[in-house]
């Protein structure tokens, strides 16, 4: 009888890879805050590393054929970037697609700089470097040079594992002891809210917002609603630092904020602070127990909301100011609950910057849901709405390429001087002089900014090019849309998750206000095509389902037909 293969050696390793002709490689990189990511280089010079590395592999193991699927830059989104933290896994979008691009086969080598790249803790190095492993993929991590095919590598590895995660909670110590620290010496944490400015180590009143706050407590304890507040400061020209309206969200955090009391919590637990306070404490009491009636006495619209799937939050917009309309339930006769959606302008500023409309969430969601429903038969509304969305796009692209070649050209010309001052040292054979090092130096920094710089357009170029498409393909693909709405009839939470696959957005525009007529402009087939947005989940879920149920049922339309074939080849990039 065969004995087992040992789990120590069913680890996936670079050897495991010499029979193959090609060896597709993914990279994550990150770094931990917003200040590294927007200010720093390390994300930068994570990729240049990693692309190095696959250059240097291709060069030892040809004629075997590497190729840099991508690299993954953890929190960042249209050129955008923003740091995550590693110790813990929420919010790592990237290692999350970097599993999942594992588990469906299309990867062999996963890359990182640094093991604190991937975790910053025991556990989750475990459970990644084991989800990895499940898949059949090597884990790669250039600073530690280590085996991890035999029990001695992996022990290694762990021990790794255990000191970054020292790092990451000695830090946290740190900071904990640090705020402790301040806050019993009464020195403020964060920025100073409405009516003070940072002075030495503590707050300074800043008299003419001062007045505001003073403004506010009055009006609250007089007519105590947030909305009359709103409503009495616009008609006052009173304004924010950044010259807006005070909205209902703002008033209410400044009548919550018990700094204006001369006070600072942390953790439950109350701490004096060396400020002047701007509020009597018995003030701020009275407004607490006041707002406190208020939360219990009316409704909470976060509780209501769940009882109805608005299937279009997030995606109706005010024709107004283009701001998103809101889930906003209201009570009727008898405690019967009607949905509607409201401008959130409009709510948050009380109707001040915008006019305050309530549109009935059923009708609304039903009609869209039909017209939707129905565009598959309308060949020529598609064929429209595509034509003119790859003319914007032919536009974008176009003004992306004279980007391109813009960067290019500087690019030539920054590489040029840098070669003509090389040629002329040789020559000279001197030592380097500080200013022509310093010269260098600068059209080094030129050279990386335009390469980074380049990347992006190429970048922005290749999904614009992606995400054109053919009326035929969309037409095809609406059908599954009818297909989705059928199989989840009595799943709401379901079709909500899959309408921003069909739907950018819709914009509501009024018509006759005696009869509460309008009609709907929508922005079809804005964000369908790329894996990583919207909720790739949710559509993987129901592509597999809407597969399954197919198999199992006898009568199949043509919409049906293309589930399997021209769906997954549209939706799934």
């Amino acid at each position: 009888m065969a004995k087992s293969k040992r789990k120590w050696q069913g680890y996936a390793t670079l050897d495991s890879l010499k029979g193959r002709p090609q060896v597709r490689v993914l990279g994550i990189a990150r770094v931990s805050t917003d200040k590294q990511a927007k200010y720093g280089e390390s994300l930068d010079s994570q990729r240049d590393a990693i692309r190095h590395w696959v250059q240097v592999k291709q060069t030892v193991h040809e004629p075997q054929e590497w190729h840099l699927v991508d690299v993954l830059i953890e929190g960042e989104d249209n050129g955008i970037r923003r740091g995550r933290s590693g110790t813990t896994r929420a919010k790592r979008d990237c290692l999350a697609q970097a599993l999942r691009m594992a588990r469906q086969g299309e990867v062999d080598v996963v890359v990182a700089t640094k093991l604190d790249r991937v975790a910053r803790n025991v556990r989750d190095y475990v459970d990644i470097s084991g989800e990895f492993n499940e898949a059949n993929v090597a884990l790669v991590v250039f600073d530690l040079d280590i085996d991890t095919s035999t029990p001695d590598g992996q022990m290694i590895m762990r021990f790794f594992a255990s000191l970054a995660q020292w790092q990451a909670d000695r830090i946290s110590q740190y900071s904990y002891e640090t705020t402790l620290r301040h806050l019993r010496q009464g020195r403020p944490l964060g920025p100073p809210p409405v009516g003070y400015t940072m002075g030495d180590e503590t707050y300074v009143v800043d008299e003419r917002y001062a007045d505001h706050l003073r403004l506010i407590d009055r009006l609250y304890l007089e007519t105590e609603s947030t909305d009359r507040v709103v409503q009495m400061l616009a008609d006052r020209g009173y304004t924010t630092r950044r010259g807006k309206t005070y909205s209902k969200p703002v008033v209410h955090a400044i009548l919550r904020n018990c700094r204006y009391a001369g006070r600072q919590e942390y953790e439950g637990e109350s701490y004096e602070g060396n400020w002047p306070p701007l509020r009597d404490p018995k003030t701020h009491e009275l407004i607490q127990r006041v707002l406190d009636s208020n939360c219990r006495s009316r409704h909470s619209p976060k509780q209501e909301r769940k009882r109805y799937s608005y299937l279009f939050q997030g995606l109706l917009k005010c024709p107004c100011c283009k701001h998103s309309m809101t889930p906003r339930p209201g009570t009727g006769r008898g405690g019967t609950e009607y949905p509607y959606y409201v401008c959130t302008r409009a709510l948050k500023t009380a109707g001040r910057e915008c006019k305050l409309v309530y549109l009935p969430a059923k009708s609304v969601d039903e009609v869209l849901i039909e017209y939707l429903r129905g565009l598959q038969f309308q060949p020529e509304v598609v064929s429209r709405v595509i034509a003119g969305a790859n003319a914007e796009a032919a536009k974008s692209l176009g003004t992306i390429d004279l980007d391109v070649e813009r960067v290019g050209s500087r690019l030539v010309q920054v590489r040029r001087q840098m070669s003509n001052i090389v040629d002329v040292l040789a020559e000279q054979g001197t030592q380097t002089p500080p200013s022509v090092k310093q010269k260098l130096e600068g059209l080094t920094a030129d050279e990386l900014k335009l390469e980074a710089e380049m990347e992006v357009l190429k970048e922005r170029a290749s999904r614009q090019r992606h995400n054109m498409t053919t009326a035929e393909e969309q037409i095809a693909t609406l059908a599954l849309f009818d297909d989705f709405v059928r199989l989840y009839e009595d799943q709401p939470e379901r079709i909500k998750g899959l309408i921003p696959k069909f739907v950018n957005f819709v914009v509501w525009h009024p018509g006759d206000e005696t009869t509460g007529e309008g009609r709907f402009d929508i922005n079809l087939f804005g964000r369908p095509f790329l894996r990583d947005e919207d909720n790739p989940t949710a559509w993987e879920e129901a592509m597999a389902e809407l597969d399954r149920h197919y198999r199992e049922s006898t009568n199949r339309t043509v919409g049906q037909n293309v589930a399997g074939s021209l769906g997954s080849k549209i939706w799934g990039g």
